[in-house]
């Protein structure tokens, strides 16, 4: 059975007019593009929100470390703040 379709398919193509193979061609070349573009749009779309969700997990991580610092800080009163590259970090509380 598969042979009895690729022979039809084939002899269909052989008896079809030089236009109208060109046509089909260019039409598939068309369709195949719009596939592509269709598959790219889909995958950058997938990196945009999975870039804006590890955005907001990064802040959400940098606010606790920045909680977390400054209930360290709260804990001991007489010990200096923590420091970051000669200058003390500002208090949150």
């Amino acid at each position: 059975m598969q042979m009895k379709r690729k022979s039809r398919v084939a002899n269909m193509l052989k008896s079809m007019k030089i236009p109208r193979k060109l046509g089909l061609s260019f039409l598939t070349v068309c369709a195949t593009a719009a596939i592509v573009m269709l598959v790219f749009y889909t995958n950058i779309s997938s990196i945009r929100s999975t870039t804006d969700a590890n955005n907001l997990s990064q802040s959400i991580h940098a606010k606790a470390q920045a909680l977390e610092t400054a209930v360290a800080a709260a804990e001991q009163p007489d010990a200096r703040l923590p420091r970051h590259r000669g200058r003390e970090l500002p208090q949150i509380l």
